[in-house]
């Protein structure tokens, strides 16, 4: 066998090894040949080789498992890339010369010592790119002007990450997203899937690092701007339905499903027809790491987990992450470290998807302390690791929310006060890094998680306060900051009925605090402003909670069949929802919604009757609500209660028609009644897990506690009325004077 044939034959094999994703082995054999044909001043041959070597590096250090090894494979596709450049230079090839300096410059600025370093390094890069393809273009060499074109956008992308200045970002944005549509049409033409794949990606990454800064519009120009990605995404998964390159297919089928459940999330008004966008969006993705695992390319799999895993919260499909993301965190963590101590986006992107679900699940009641005590501390290590070596500031914000969210639990969660003021203090001081990060841009997703950390934070606040003025004081400040969350919240039309909601209970709590008729009136006001948008959107689950609301405002305001009303509608609502509900045990738990609306419509109806003196039917209705309660697994603790109002007006019945033994006999038997409600709510309370029910179970004990002392009241009146009858005047008198002193004391309470 003759050298050249040798030398042909380490070719095939290189070829070969770079199918399997095998690229150090494919590196080695360049290598071999590049040397060989050099030794042998066959420089024609030799600077093709260097090319592809530099190529087979910068491929296989996103293969290796340290840090220390990815460095030292970039810096070897660096010296690759200028070797060929060289030999490129020497035959006069300036295009070639242009692109191997280029890609030298573009995977050196992964390891890069410093964020200026990182940033001349994709500048030069960008430019020499356009350069290349611009030269390209002269000798009308399509596929040459198509590669070149994809890798300029996906250094603006790279190139992005690096900048703060919002006007520099834009400028960033537009020049690298032009130039991923235009690299994406000439690579469809020509059928080059590898620079359609990169220049897609370039584009969905770029249209993230923008909406950061900038607010999504939901308006038909924006709609049709997304409408046209997607399109490219369509497209996109068409040609390449005989591929077989797990790369290509990896990076695809990620940015096209991570494009369908955004845009169904956004400008899909029915909930039905957003379902299929985001079900579709997320079986891509899930396709998308498996054909990243495939590569081994640790960058893939991290961005290909990223999206699914925020799609799928964005979207509150929890059925569908609990499923694997133990599993599939684990493993982000550890892609993650890889890229310690490097200015790296793959390493934020790594820590910040943990810090996000811990953030999220800690403040769960179904866990106990100690393991919400627990997630709270994991999601604080992965904020703080997402922090460190991080050059976009707008991102910034993101892990100061987190750090802000688990202190809020940690705070809640603190047993001693001096634990819980600094836990406080931190979460304060979190929330206002936030929020200065916001401030310096005009929207986007910095700037509303920068006044939805505030509200976290003064909702904290205020959930601790321990005197009223600064209660009031807390809340009035989380309810400026819900204010100004809504003018910039993203996905506008899902994110401002969400505000929306959040502030309704903010004017909820500050109305019952303050005892302002106005501001319960404003929760009111906000919460048919949700209904109205939820409704036209098709999202039960808002609307139905929004009429459940109304209820508890019309119920404190004295309005009982209105609030009647509401729970009919909320009731209706929760029946259309089971249409669109697939998660089984989301399913059966709207399903005890249903019931439970049902319940308190009759319950509604029967303070209403009580108001009117009408007992008989505030009887009737209290015993419907009993019977459907008793059968709720979640509520039944709830129907003792509303039996032993039952009995009440039946009492009050009797009192009324004069029947004095029959109503003391009554109200005995609602003593009775309340007494054992009580001993139900305090096995109820012992196995609640959730803050808000544990609450709802006390105030139920007290207000149990009260109407025993009302009975007894009532019953004194009973008896003194009977003793007054036959003649009795100083014993009824003492007995009068009985139940005034125990009235005095009920309204004390109240």
């Amino acid at each position: 066998m003759t050298e050249d044939e040798n030398e042909s034959v380490l070719l095939e094999r290189a070829n070969v090894e770079e199918n399997v994703y095998n690229w150090m082995e494919a590196a080695k054999l360049y290598e071999q040949v590049a040397k060989s044909l050099l030794d042998k001043k066959m420089v024609e041959k030799a600077k093709g080789v260097y090319k592809k070597l530099g190529y087979a590096y910068s491929r296989g250090a996103e293969t290796t498992e340290t840090t220390e090894e990815f460095i030292e494979k970039i810096n070897r596709g660096v010296n690759a890339y200028k070797n060929a450049a060289n030999l490129f230079k020497h035959k006069k090839n300036s295009p070639e010369e242009l692109e191997c300096e280029a890609e030298a410059f573009y995977i050196s600025g992964f390891v890069a010592d410093s964020v200026v370093e990182a940033k001349n390094s994709f500048s030069k890069s960008y430019e020499l790119f356009i350069k290349s393809s611009e030269l390209y273009s002269k000798d009308e060499d399509q596929e040459s002007i198509a590669r070149t074109l994809s890798r300029a956008a996906m250094t603006s992308f790279l190139l992005i990450t690096y900048c703060s200045d919002r006007k520099e970002i834009e400028q960033v944005y537009q020049k690298g997203r032009n130039i991923a549509v235009r690299a994406w049409n000439l690579s469809k033409e020509i059928g080059n899937l590898q620079s359609l794949a990169d220049s897609l990606l370039a584009e969905r990454m770029l249209i993230f690092m923008i909406l950061s800064i900038v607010t999504l519009k939901s308006d038909e120009r924006q709609k049709e701007h997304f409408r046209k990605c997607l399109l490219r995404c369509d497209e996109s998964l068409k040609v390449t339905e005989d591929c077989n390159d797990p790369f290509i297919l990896g990076i695809i089928y990620s940015m096209a499903g991570s494009l369908y459940g955004g845009f169904g999330f956004q400008f899909i008004e029915d909930e039905k027809e957003q379902r299929k966008y985001t079900n579709k969006g997320l079986e891509l993705m899930k396709m998308s790491i498996g054909f990243a695992r495939k590569t081994k390319d640790k960058s893939l799999i991290i961005n290909a987990l990223w999206w699914l895993y925020w799609i799928a919260i964005s979207v509150r499909r929890f059925e569908f992450i609990l499923k694997k993301i133990v599993y599939d965190l684990h493993e982000i963590i550890e892609l993650g470290k890889r890229y310690t101590g490097l200015y790296s986006i793959w390493r934020y992107y790594s820590n910040l998807l943990p810090a996000v679900y811990y953030a999220t699940i800690a403040p769960r009641g179904f866990f106990t302390p100690d393991q919400r005590k627990s997630y709270a501390e994991k999601g604080i290590e992965h904020a703080k690791e997402s922090l460190k070596k991080l050059a976009f500031e707008p991102y910034f914000a993101w892990p100061y929310q987190m750090l802000t969210w688990v202190h809020s639990q940690l705070t809640v969660l603190s047993k001693e006060k001096d634990e819980q003021e600094k836990y406080a203090q931190k979460m304060l001081q979190y929330a206002k890094e936030a929020e200065k990060i916001a401030e310096k841009y005009e929207g986007g997703f910095t700037r509303a998680v920068g006044y939805s950390s505030l509200y976290r934070a003064y909702k904290t606040l205020a959930d601790i306060a321990i005197s009223k003025e600064d209660r009031i004081k807390m809340l009035s400040v989380a309810t400026d900051a819900s204010k100004k969350n809504i003018e910039h919240a993203m996905w506008p039309r899902t994110g401002i009925i969400a505000a929306k909601m959040r502030l309704g209970f903010l004017y909820e709590e500050l109305g019952i605090t303050t005892g302002e008729i106005d501001t319960l009136m404003k929760v009111r006001k906000t919460f048919l402003s949700v209904i109205k948008e939820s409704r036209e959107r098709g999202f039960h689950s808002y609307t139905a909670a929004a009429h459940e609301y109304i209820a508890h405002i019309e119920d404190r305001l004295g309005n009982h069949m209105a609030s009647a009303d509401h729970y009919k509608k909320a009731q209706k609502i929760h029946v259309e929802s089971l249409e669109t509900i697939e998660y089984k045990p989301l399913k059966n738990s709207v399903k005890e919604k249903i019931d439970y609306a049902c319940a308190w419509s009759l319950i509604e109806r029967a303070k209403a009757y009580h108001k009117r003196e009408n007992h008989l039917e505030a009887m009737e209705n209290y015993q419907k609500a009993c019977e459907i309660l008793e059968k709720l697994p979640s509520y039944n603790y709830e129907a003792l209660y509303y039996l032993a109002w039952n009995s009440l007006e039946e009492a009050e019945h009797f009192s009324k028609q004069e029947k004095h033994q029959e109503a003391i006999e009554r109200f005995e038997t609602t003593i009775k009644n309340f007494n054992n409600s009580i001993k139900m709510l305090e096995s109820a309370l012992k196995k609640s897990k959730e803050k808000s029910e544990e609450e709802r179970i006390e105030k139920l004990k007290k207000l149990a506690k009260v109407r025993i002392n009302y009975c007894s009241a009532r019953r004194n009146v009973e008896n003194a009325r009977i003793l007054a009858k036959n003649g009795e005047h100083v014993a009824a008198a003492e007995k009068f004077t009985d139940a005034a002193s125990q009235f005095r004391d009920i309204c004390f309470f109240f």
